[in-house]
């Protein structure tokens, strides 16, 4: 762990290595001015006050996000840093926090562009709806592009991990797409969503942390050795006890969400969702941090190690109409699912950020519609154009020959 000092500049030169950018990535112009800034804020308020802005809106990635906000609690340079390192380069190096590991990440370049929540999200739609800003898009796609580099080694296929904007209100936009080293083209979509199971958030927890100690799980939902795990209330507060004395970060534990906000909900086994919780000596309660918000997390403040448990315990189906995908094993099942799994049996909070999402591209539209709207929109793609035809004049005639095309004026 890096000295506070030393920290402090280490972030802060990579939040200016992001404003210090001109927005090109391999040789395009991917970001605006106003994205750059949007993106050093981001990780600025992150590496601040993790527990209030590491939230991840309608995607599918509390894994990931959940053990961003463990790492930003006490490292905040090793989340950071490849950070601005993507967003400049639009590739960078993962590191795990122990130096167990290190891996080689390029991300696919239109994932990169900032999508709806990112550029219309502020501080206040961040700490109390969830949504996620553009550091945690950008640690998203740095991730789990690493984690499939490592499921694909070795293979006669690649995976990637893409976001577009969602063309249906039931997708969060992300996929995950196998492509064939022999047949050079040829790509098929195998996941909607980030689909991780348990066993994923194991290796999630080796390439950025080293090890999966921080990561607590029943016996019910995994018989994995490694993860060792538990078997009663008394053996969650020892090992979240444990490991917050040993790193001073809280601990990842996979909950039947639906379960814990609602204790008397009736379950399906498919709203399994990561949160990060803390164990408090004097009060004997937990304090647990969905990656949704504030007005989630209200209801998640001072739980009883019997009620935690029990929301980390199997629940099969005892409600609603049974379907094919019940008969997934419980170490097998994603976590924060979306398809095939139906909307019905999806967790509460997701059904209610799909509903944010609809309407932020319902504004967007609107806007859109406008005269203003219109213009911004022609301003983005004239800047991009400017851009690019700049840096290729500087790389053909240096500053020998001015280019003496006027910068496009930003509307209104």
């Amino acid at each position: 762990m890096l000295d506070r000092v030393t920290t402090v500049d280490l972030v802060a030169r990579a939040i200016d290595r992001v404003f210090s950018s001109d927005g090109r990535v391999r040789g395009r112009t991917i970001y605006l001015p106003e994205d750059l800034l949007r993106i050093g804020e981001a990780m600025a308020r992150r590496a601040g006050d993790p527990e209030r802005f590491t939230c991840q809106g309608f995607h599918t990635t509390s894994v990931i996000q959940s053990k961003m906000r463990q790492l930003l609690e006490t490292d905040p340079v090793p989340v950071i840093e490849p950070i601005a390192e993507l967003a400049v380069t639009g590739s960078c190096t993962l590191e795990a926090l122990d130096g167990s590991s290190s891996i080689e990440v390029e991300c696919d370049l239109e994932s990169l562009a900032l999508d709806l929540e990112a550029r219309l999200c502020d501080e206040q739609s961040i700490m109390r709806k969830g949504f996620r800003d553009a550091a945690g898009q950008l640690y998203d796609l740095i991730v789990m592009q690493a984690l499939l580099n490592k499921k694909a080694e070795g293979e006669a296929y690649t995976l990637a991990y893409r976001q577009r904007p969602s063309v249906g209100i039931q997708t969060t936009g992300e996929v995950v797409v196998k492509g064939f080293r022999e047949l050079a083209g040829r790509e098929d979509t195998v996941a909607e969503g980030t689909s991780l199971s348990i066993e994923d958030a194991v290796s999630v927890c080796k390439i950025t942390e080293g090890n999966a100690d921080g990561l607590i799980v029943d016996a019910s939902l995994s018989q994995s050795a490694e993860l060792k795990p538990i078997h009663s209330p008394v053996e969650l507060v020892e090992r979240a006890r444990v490991y917050r004395e040993f790193t001073k970060r809280p601990v990842q534990i996979p909950v039947y969400i639906n379960r814990l906000l609602t204790p008397e909900a009736s379950g399906n086994g498919h709203d399994l969702h990561m949160i990060t919780a803390l164990y408090d000596k004097n009060s004997e309660l937990f304090f647990c941090q969905s990656h949704w918000g504030l007005l989630t997390d209200s209801r998640l403040n001072g739980i009883e190690p019997q009620d935690l448990y029990q929301a980390m315990v199997f629940q099969s189906r005892t409600d609603g109409i049974a379907e094919p995908y019940d008969e997934v094993p419980p170490d097998k099942r994603a976590i924060d699912t979306v398809f095939p799994v139906k909307p019905r049996d999806w967790s509460v909070k997701l059904m209610d950020l799909k509903k944010e999402a609809a309407w932020l591209n319902e504004q967007e539209q609107r806007a859109m519609s406008t005269s203003f709207g219109q213009a911004r929109h022609q301003y983005r793609e004239d800047y991009c154009a400017w851009q690019d035809a700049r840096i290729q004049h500087l790389e053909m005639f240096g500053e020998a020959i001015p280019f003496d095309k006027p910068e496009p004026k930003r509307p209104g």
